[in-house]
């Protein structure tokens, strides 16, 4: 390691000038970071009990470059903003992390990967499980500062990705019942909040109270057994499409299997039941407020719904009943997958996408 360059992260970008690691002309935005640096940002999520994803390992290293800058010139560690500071090459990050010997670099879904120390246990906190082990006395007191969220017009905007909110929460001072909490505990309170206490869902790609979200509409929308659609047309002053019945909904998705591919993104399939058939696939007139959920009642029997490892993005596909064994399972390429994937430092706007960072 001593004989590799470990330039401070901010005075690199001016240095930049070295090949990418495939060989091609390297990006000018970009900075190449050292050994030392990822180290660092990887004890610092797993202080923060956070799996370091490499999205999540690229972010980090901003923050803590962010930091050492605002120190260097005088200021407090939180005085710049991290998304202020250079880019970091990913594929440099994973190819040096591979060749490290006390890391293990393990390939995630899609393009995604993570890293960990060799010699230390695997037992990060999964964040997106559905175990609450918190105390009602925390959600009593998250609920209240939603709702008072909800009715401030003059409030702050939340961030759209979790980790993002989770950072913030983790200090703000309105909320001393999180401090204790590691980073990691406070990604899962939040992915909590949205996936089954119903206190934060999302709306223009942003974390916002229930209340003010889409799913919220949409909840209310599956109550009435009304599409969704229609009110949003109504806001737009256009006309809707004809919304698909129960047995229109089956055949459709089972044609569109003929016609696509034997296993789809769950989050491209009303896109592209509308553009094949010109109706709308709405679970909300259906009774059902998630599609997820309608694809799980018994008369859509014929069609499986599954969960990608490693990402958790959810698909649809066809199953045979006649069948004596389980087809094994191919999942698409990463071009078949660019929309269906969400950036887990990034925002999500999408209600019908899975849980990210």
């Amino acid at each position: 390691m001593g004989r590799r360059s470990r330039k401070v992260l901010s005075n690199a970008k001016e240095k930049n000038t070295s090949n990418g690691s495939d060989g091609s002309e390297g990006d000018a935005d970009m900075i190449l970071l050292t050994e030392l640096k990822a180290l660092q940002a990887i004890e610092t999520l797993y202080a923060d009990d956070l799996r370091p994803h490499g999205r999540v390992l690229l972010q980090r290293a901003r923050e803590l470059a962010a930091e050492e800058s605002a120190v260097q010139q005088g200021f407090p560690p939180d005085s710049i903003d991290p998304d202020s500071m250079p880019l970091i090459d990913p594929k440099h990050l994973r190819t040096m992390c591979e060749s490290m010997p006390e890391l293990m670099v393990s390939p995630e879904f899609g393009r995604e990967f993570s890293v960990v120390f060799k010699d230390r246990p695997d037992d990060f906190l999964d964040i997106r499980s559905m175990e609450d082990p918190y105390p009602e006395e925390l959600w009593t007191e998250l609920g209240n500062y939603f709702n008072a969220l909800a009715n401030d017009v003059n409030a702050e905007p939340l961030p759209g990705s979790r980790y993002a909110c989770s950072r913030l929460m983790k200090v703000n001072k309105k909320l001393p019942f999180m401090q204790p909490l590691t980073l990691g505990q406070v990604c899962h309170v939040l992915q909590l909040a949205i996936s089954k206490r119903q206190l934060l869902g999302y709306h223009e790609n942003r974390l916002v109270p229930y209340s003010n979200s889409g799913q919220f509409v949409k909840d209310q929308c599956a109550l009435q057994m009304q599409p969704i659609s229609a009110v949003a047309a109504s806001r737009k002053s256009a006309r809707p499409l004809p919304v698909a019945s129960r047995s229109e909904a089956k055949m459709g998705l089972l044609e569109l299997f003929e016609s696509e591919n034997d296993i789809l993104p769950l989050s491209n399939v009303k896109r592209l039941f509308r553009a094949r058939f010109r109706l709308e696939l709405s679970e909300t007139s259906l009774g059902h407020s998630r599609l997820q959920s309608l694809l799980q009642d018994p008369y859509f029997a014929e069609i499986s719904l599954l969960q990608a490892p490693g990402s958790g993005q959810h698909f649809v596909r066809r199953v045979d009943a006649n069948a004596s064994e389980v087809a094994e399972i191919i999942w698409p390429g990463q071009d078949c997958m660019r929309d269906a994937l969400q950036d887990e430092v990034g925002s999500s706007g999408d209600e019908e996408a899975d849980p990210a960072m």
